[in-house]
């Protein structure tokens, strides 16, 4: 079984966190779990404050074998930052604008060419769309179990309601009064008070020119 995890994003803190919480322990300096699996969905790096602990985290269990691990589209920024264009002199692959500048600062600091991201061997990715596939046909499952037994929840409240207002849900007394008979004397006995409201002496009031 495995536990996908992405969008990191330079948070080890909370990353260990939910390792804990998914059952892992930290073991030589590798998070493992005795029979589960993470894979890695990308974005290691960027906005927060531990990213080079983040991808040391998930390089650790890489090469530990207790995850697989794909670059997202931050990993591939971050390399193209540090890789100079081989067509074009002090030029680089992604351009060192003031905002690409802010965006790697962090791990420019800390020294961004050192650092080694985990990225799988060609085995390792068929086997990882082999574990999503087998994942989202799971939830796929799920998800349609899930719309049938809404329908019939949906189904039984309707037929609660019909027995609800036919008085179907407990036993009824055959002395009680049907339920149509009691509306219509309660329609009689409000029209019969609303006229004794407008009888004699009750009607509309006279105007000025009326009273004189």
């Amino acid at each position: 079984m495995y536990d996908l995890i992405g969008n990191i994003h330079g948070y080890a803190a909370p990353l260990k966190r939910l390792l804990e919480k998914l059952g892992y322990s930290e073991r030589g300096g590798v998070w493992q779990h005795p029979e589960r699996k993470v894979i890695f969905l990308g974005d290691f790096i960027d906005r927060g404050p531990e990213q080079v602990e983040t991808v040391q985290i998930a390089r650790a269990m890489v090469e530990g074998g207790t995850a697989f691990a794909v670059m997202g589209n931050h990993e591939f920024n971050a390399i193209a930052w540090a890789t100079p264009d081989p067509e074009r002199t002090d030029h680089w692959l992604r351009p060192h604008t003031d905002k690409n500048r802010r965006q790697h600062q962090d791990l420019a600091g800390a020294g961004l060419n050192k650092i080694q991201f985990p990225v799988c061997s060609l085995s390792e990715q068929t086997q990882i769309i082999n574990a999503l596939e087998s994942q989202f046909s799971e939830i796929e499952t799920l998800e349609l179990d899930l719309n049938r037994q809404l329908m019939k929840s949906e189904t039984l409240r309707q037929s609660i309601l019909k027995k609800l207002f036919s008085g179907q849900l407990v036993p009824q007394d055959p002395n009680d009064e049907p339920a149509a008979v009691l509306l219509e004397r309660s329609r009689a006995e409000k029209t019969a008070q609303a006229k004794g409201r407008t009888g004699p002496g009750r009607g509309r009031k006279k105007n000025k020119n009326e009273a004189a």
